[in-house]
């Protein structure tokens, strides 16, 4: 016996119809995971009001690397330089601080003798 005529490979190019009958309102988008991400955000909020939620952010659809020291951004563009990826930022600084909300104080109470 030949393996050609017990191993079967074919490619599908369709969903199988048990697949089509279970999943009858199955959406998607050619765009990636992230519009998937945002479109779960607002679907989190309906039927309410998501007026506030932006559809698209200034990420979009791309990855990121977000980098906190002079240090990692320096490793981050010679590795970038090293594979021939174009470095460019999205907002340029180099410092990193805590929003005003950012609780300073410990809210734990110590206990005596600490």
């Amino acid at each position: 016996m030949k393996a050609s005529e017990f191993i079967v490979e074919t490619q599908r190019g369709k969903p199988l119809d048990a697949q089509v009958a279970v999943s009858p309102g199955a959406a998607f988008t050619i765009d990636g995971f992230y519009d998937l991400y945002r479109a779960s955000m607002i679907m989190g909020r309906l039927p309410g009001n998501a007026d506030d939620i932006d559809a698209y952010s200034f990420v979009t659809n791309r990855p990121m690397i977000v980098t906190y020291t002079d240090e990692e951004k320096l490793m981050v563009q010679q590795a970038f330089k090293k594979m021939g990826i174009p470095y460019s930022e999205h907002f340029g600084s180099t410092d990193s601080e805590e929003p005003s909300e950012v609780n300073t104080d410990s809210p734990v109470v110590s206990f005596p003798g600490y």
